[in-house]
């Protein structure tokens, strides 16, 4: 019995090692295919959709990218843009992703579904920026670094393409201070003013923060192009500054254009256009809402619910309700409950027309006008304080050329000194300055805003920071007040609470105490500000 034991432990034991080993040879076949299967995933996984940019081709892409898709093999799959554009001296094909009336872009987004569909998976996607921006490559952000100064790294992308901006640009630029400087009511020469100075005209440069936004084209309202996601990041600024291309090199989706074929209200056209995408919007976003406005004005009559609910509606632009409520008196429309439940289309309309006038005032930029053809499309739009002849190029070569040290430039000047910058003569020649300085200036200009000029003595007009001469100037919203001063300080490190405030009147001729809810305005702008705790620099206080 023992050895039968013996025999079957053996049996058993063979039999279970060579089951073993089977077991462990299908177990290595399985990872095997398992492997191979999981390393063609993993090359398919790793594979990129290329689209192409304007006026391109997916084997012109390729070509560009010929040593990046050496590299990576067949990983990189290029598709072309399905709109085939007017070809341009020296090109044999022409493709973009939308026509150059800025249709087709639902067309474009059907060829990338079904590539990615078809050709995939894919790990990411690839993309040589093309869209629009405002309004698409006439020159914004060329002007946005010309106005901030930026210059090598710091500078916003620029190229002679749509949609070259994607992410908005937030920067400090400087804007010439349009308020009577309060030395000269009072009989005083102009002091420096640190640390930006004055303009050619004497005028106080002051900081202001812009932003660069990206692309809008025709039907951003819809969605097209970056839609709302370019519009929402308006809804921030105080004023607007539009640049357009006055050469008429561009059309309405950024693509170039011989000037020559372009209509005589070809700018016209696309001034208006920018507009009425930005009524659209606003508009779109408020009749959405609409009904909830004339059900609180059918239901509840003898309340504010309906007024306050239509004031609710334009709170997403950073508007006020007072604002809303100038809007609705500008567009001579009745807010009174029994009046807001027989409002139709026109009226929201005319709210909304009256609505953009007031909260977001706009200075167009003309831009590009160095080249030969801007001239007289500026002449055919006549003069207007809203409209502003402009080379970006110009300033921007005069700046980097400044802070080279190759140049002696005064900001808005109408001439300069030093090596020569490329077409900047020929411009000042015949326009007189760039144009730059006074667009931004204008635009704040029409943002209404207050001025106040700190001192730390009313005798000696020592700026409260500075030290010089009324040498300190805080720029402020409309109706501000004094106590709006005395925040605006305590943000530049003035300590302690409130106490009292002194002011000066513009012609030095009174003397009194503010209180802390008075305007700042005529005979309330030169402050003293005194509190209950003294920091080093109000140790003249």
């Amino acid at each position: 019995m023992g050895g039968d034991r013996g025999r079957g432990r053996g049996a058993r034991g063979r039999g279970y090692s060579r089951g073993r080993r089977e077991r462990k040879r299908n177990n290595d076949d399985d990872r095997n295919r398992n492997n191979d299967d999981g390393a063609r995933r993993s090359d398919l996984a790793r594979r990129v959709l290329c689209l192409h940019g304007s006026e391109q081709t997916g084997t012109l892409f390729a070509q560009r990218l010929a040593p990046l898709a050496k590299r990576c093999g067949d990983s990189l799959v290029f598709v072309d843009a399905p709109h085939a554009l007017p070809l341009r001296e020296g090109q044999t094909a022409s493709l973009g992703w939308w026509r150059r009336d800025g249709s087709g872009f639902d067309e474009s987004l059907d060829v990338v579904r079904r590539a990615w569909r078809e050709l995939g998976p894919f790990s990411g996607l690839l993309g040589f920026s093309s869209g629009g921006a405002l309004a698409p490559s006439a020159g914004k952000s060329t002007f946005f670094n010309a106005v901030t100064r930026s210059t090598g790294a710091l500078a916003a992308k620029c190229a002679a393409y749509p949609f070259t901006t994607i992410d908005p640009n937030v920067r400090e630029g400087l804007f010439a201070c349009g308020d009577r400087d309060p030395a000269l009511g009072l009989g005083l020469e102009l002091a420096p003013c640190p640390p930006h100075g004055r303009d050619a005209k004497g005028r106080r440069l002051l900081p202001a923060l812009l932003k660069d936004v990206a692309g809008l084209v025709p039907g951003a309202s819809r969605g097209e192009g970056k839609g709302n996601r370019f519009l929402n990041d308006l809804a921030d600024a105080d004023a607007l500054v539009h640049v357009v291309d006055a050469s008429a090199e561009t059309d309405a989706s950024g693509g170039a254009v011989d000037a020559a074929d372009a209509p005589e209200d070809a700018l016209a056209r696309e001034i208006a256009w920018i507009r009425e995408e930005l009524h659209r919007w606003i508009a779109g976003n408020v009749a959405r809402k609409w009904h909830s406005v004339v059900r609180l004005a059918k239901h509840r009559r003898d309340s504010t619910a309906a007024l306050d609910r239509l004031l609710g509606l334009f709170t997403g632009y950073a508007a006020a309700p007072v604002v809303v409520r100038r809007a609705i008196a500008v567009a001579g429309l009745d807010e009174r409950v029994a009046a807001l439940d027989a409002w139709g289309s026109s009226e929201l309309h005319r709210l909304v027309a009256a609505f953009l006038e007031i909260r977001f005032p706009t200075v167009v930029v003309l831009n590009k006008c160095d080249r030969p053809s801007a001239r007289a499309n500026v002449e055919r739009l006549g003069t207007s304080d809203d409209l502003v002849p402009c080379s970006a190029a110009v300033e921007a070569g005069l700046v980097a050329a400044r802070a080279r040290g190759d140049v002696s430039y005064v900001d808005g000047a109408a001439a300069f000194d030093g090596a020569d910058v490329p077409g900047a003569a020929a411009h000042l020649a015949a326009w007189g300055t760039t144009g730059v300085l006074d667009a931004v200036s204008r635009a704040v200009a029409l943002a209404r805003p207050a001025y106040a000029y700190p001192v730390a003595d009313l005798d000696s007009l020592a700026g409260a920071r500075s030290g010089g001469r009324l040498a300190d100037c805080v720029v402020l919203r409309p109706h501000a007040t004094v106590e709006d001063v005395f925040t605006a300080l305590k943000r530049r490190g003035l300590g302690g609470d409130f106490v009292r405030a002194d002011v000066i009147s513009d012609d030095g001729a009174k003397r009194r105490q503010a209180k802390a809810r008075d305007p700042v305005g005529d005979d309330c702008r030169v402050v003293k500000v005194a509190t209950n705790r003294k920091n080093p620099w109000q140790r003249n206080l």
